[in-house]
């Protein structure tokens, strides 16, 4: 009742003279995503609201620059708004689903279809496609750190034909040039998303190749329904950092001997896949693909040519 309250007072604000909250669409860890009206122009679009406390300056200056990004794979930013208490994100509001949505969970095969092999490859191409553009473009030059399914929009044609693939939600971003955490302590949790962190975010580095590594925990799930390692919040609080990268270590090798009956079964709908799965999410970063580019590149080297573009 009393968020029911809270979002009443909100339903209808009006944010920088220009955005009218029309509705809550959901919260993630950093923050409420709204749903918004442009008053001048009826543009609908999608609001965030950032608390400051939870976000150092150098969010305003990654902003600042991703407004300036144009790519199809990367969700467009159209402004950032700095109040009292608090950030808005305002974005380009994607008509289509989270991959999330996508994945059949293991203990729910009968009641979903696993998706299939071509938007398999599309959405994995797609998503190392953002990757490589914010990554490299020269304005812009920062990790993610937060690829995750649920921020990964696909949008489907009249004819249920995949049309897009971006990536969105760039808050925990990072300039490229720094590539350390500085302070991280053996029993400190890195930032990110449970499940999709890289083994070297729990010695204190990350660069491009963590991002890379998220992007095969996604093509994981949506393959085989289940995580390559499973961490719960509670092991994650209570073992020190080696302790953590040592359990995801050898998790993730024994996930890539491909050695379960269901996930050689679930494989084998996607030819391919397992030299790639293997590229990316390879516990230790020197063995992962250097970057998105060379991740491409194995992609179109493994990719069917039935499922490749003409």
């Amino acid at each position: 009742m009393k968020e029911e309250a809270q979002f009443c007072s909100i339903r209808g604000l009006v944010v920088a003279d220009t955005y009218r909250i029309v509705h809550k669409i959901g919260e993630d860890g950093c923050g409420t995503i709204y749903r918004a009206e442009d008053i001048a122009t009826k543009e609908d679009l999608r609001l965030k609201k950032l608390d400051k406390e939870d976000f150092d300056a150098g969010v305003k200056e990654v902003y600042r620059r991703l407004r300036e990004a144009r790519h199809p794979n990367v969700g467009r930013i159209h402004e950032f708004i700095e109040e009292e208490d608090c950030y808005w994100v305002v974005m380009e509001l994607i008509h289509g689903e989270a991959a999330e949505h996508f994945i059949c969970e293991v203990d729910h095969m009968e009641d979903c279809t696993p998706i299939p092999a071509d938007d398999f490859w599309k959405i994995v191409d797609g998503v190392l496609k953002g990757l490589e553009y914010v990554h490299a473009d020269p304005d812009i030059m920062v990790y993610h750190r937060n690829v995750t399914a649920d921020n990964v929009m696909i949008t489907f044609t009249e004819a249920n034909q995949l049309e897009s693939v971006q990536l969105i939600d760039f808050e925990l971003c990072h300039d490229i040039p720094d590539n350390s955490m500085d302070g991280l302590g053996e029993d400190d949790v890195p930032v990110g998303t449970r499940g999709y962190k890289a083994p070297e975010l729990y010695a204190g580095r990350f660069d491009q190749r963590s991002d890379l590594f998220a992007v095969g925990v996604i093509a994981w799930r949506l393959i085989t329904g289940k995580w390559p390692y499973k961490l719960t919040d509670e092991k994650e609080e209570q073992m020190d950092n080696y302790a953590i990268r040592e359990t995801i270590t050898e998790q993730l090798q024994e996930s890539l001997s491909f050695q379960c009956g269901w996930v050689l079964t679930s494989l084998a709908m996607y030819p391919g896949a397992s030299s790639l799965l293997k590229l990316l999410l390879a516990p230790d970063p020197n063995d992962r693909a250097a970057s998105a580019s060379e991740a491409l590149r194995h992609l179109a080297d493994v990719r069917p040519c039935s499922t490749a573009p003409s």
